[in-house]
């Protein structure tokens, strides 16, 4: 498996043929092929496997050291993407552009998480990450953080984010509560929340350019 993997590379192998080499790597000197297929079987694809909570992974007899590896994944990839797209003092003109850069942060997460873009005042990124996991209700918790980076960073600026992981693709009555919130709150400091963008696995929405939302970034 590892040679075919050198000589023709990831596309030539199955998807339990994936996850038998990732597991040769944790569970070495063993027979990987009848566990990576009872897992896909279970859990319907690669990307679920990687999701299960390590505690049910465990109920297929993976040690801990395996069920940490196999977590460990997803997050080196959203990492790498990361890294990938990141670039000093660049300037993002379309809906497009920021989804693809906001992405990356949510690469393989299960909770809920909120990311913020900060931009100088010629709309250039100065540094994006991960504000808060948790809640996007919880507010209070975050919007703290969106100002004090705001203010360490001198941003003029700022895209935010947020997943849903139930993958419903709609701002709920807390995702508007809290985008007021974070508006008035920056408007404090002299600094303009341009878009809030929601993420699930189907892919996202800008509420800047979503109808019954738009009107809130007009001012």
């Amino acid at each position: 498996m590892k040679q075919k993997f050198r000589e023709q590379g990831l596309d030539s192998l199955m998807e339990h043929e994936i996850l038998e080499l990732l597991l040769y790597y944790a569970i070495p000197r063993k027979n990987t092929n009848v566990i990576a297929h009872r897992l896909i079987d279970e859990f319907g694809s690669l990307s679920q496997v990687f999701d299960t909570p390590p505690e049910i992974l465990k109920g297929f007899g993976l040690s801990e050291s395996t069920t940490s590896f196999l977590k460990l994944i997803p997050q080196v990839c959203s990492y790498y993407y990361q890294q990938k797209t990141a670039s000093v003092n660049k300037r993002y003109v379309t809906d497009e552009e920021i989804g693809k850069r906001l992405l990356t942060f949510f690469l393989g997460a299960t909770e809920e998480r909120v990311v913020a873009m900060y931009l100088n005042s010629s709309s250039n990124e100065i540094i994006s990450g991960i504000v808060s996991k948790g809640s996007v209700g919880a507010s209070e918790i975050y919007i703290r953080k969106l100002i004090e980076y705001a203010i360490q960073y001198h941003a003029s600026g700022l895209v935010i984010a947020h997943n849903h992981p139930s993958g419903v693709l709609i701002p709920s009555e807390a995702d508007i509560r809290a985008t007021v919130q974070i508006q008035k709150a920056l408007a404090a400091i002299h600094v303009k929340l341009y878009d809030h963008f929601i993420f699930s696995e189907s892919g996202y929405i800008s509420m800047a350019n979503d109808e019954p939302t738009a009107e809130m970034f007009m001012l």
